[in-house]
């Protein structure tokens, strides 16, 4: 159940950036509740999730997977640049988290 909230939490917080980007500057009244109503429920289940796994672990799984997700989406959804570099590092972002995973189930 914890991994769900997690997941749930990614999935609202990556919504919210995506609406974020979409509000223009705050100047489109629907991307800007969107994107308010999102980060709530992303925190909300940031906060369920930590209640049943390390919090560690858990900001490490969020924030990369979030980083990997928002900029793969934004290259597809706004046509953002996406070079080899960027990602070769959304690759290492990612074997990061494999590396704090494993090192917290190890401890």
């Amino acid at each position: 159940m914890a991994w769900i909230l997690l997941a749930a939490g990614i999935f609202f917080s990556v919504g919210a950036t995506l609406s974020l980007r979409a509000s223009d500057g705050f100047s489109r009244l629907l991307y800007i509740i969107v994107t308010i109503t999102c980060y709530v429920f992303a925190i909300i289940f940031f906060g369920f999730s930590v209640k049943f796994l390390p919090v560690g672990l858990v900001y490490a799984i969020w924030s990369s997977t979030g980083i990997a997700l928002v900029a793969i989406s934004s290259y597809f959804i706004f046509g953002d640049r996406l070079s080899l570099a960027a990602f070769f590092g959304i690759g290492l972002i990612l074997i990061g988290v494999v590396m704090v995973r494993i090192g917290i189930a190890t401890s």
